[in-house]
């Protein structure tokens, strides 16, 4: 199956998200220095490194699906739509 532009445009942000989040891990268990904004000194968080590291997964797992052309993949993009909260009136305006 031919992989559509669109998709690889995809699939390479969020190979590049997926870099960036595990960078983030790393600097926040101190075993990498700080690049950019941050803490002027080596710090340790290990809950923000967890998040960072779940975020990190997430966007690996989003990767190897979008490469695969797997359908699921596309519910990640598609989320936040299906979540979205509709504001009730109750007849208020």
């Amino acid at each position: 199956m031919k992989r559509p532009f669109g998709v690889t445009v995809l699939t390479v942000i969020a190979g590049f998200m997926a870099i960036l989040m595990a960078l983030a891990a790393l600097q926040w268990l101190g075993l990498v220095p700080w690049f950019g904004p941050g803490p002027a000194v080596r710090t340790f968080n290990l809950w923000y490194a967890l998040l960072y590291g779940l975020m990190a997964y997430i966007y690996i797992w989003l990767t190897q699906m979008l490469w695969r052309l797997d359908p699921l993949a596309f519910l990640e993009f598609n989320m936040p739509e299906q979540l979205r909260v509709t504001q009730r009136t109750d007849g208020v305006d």
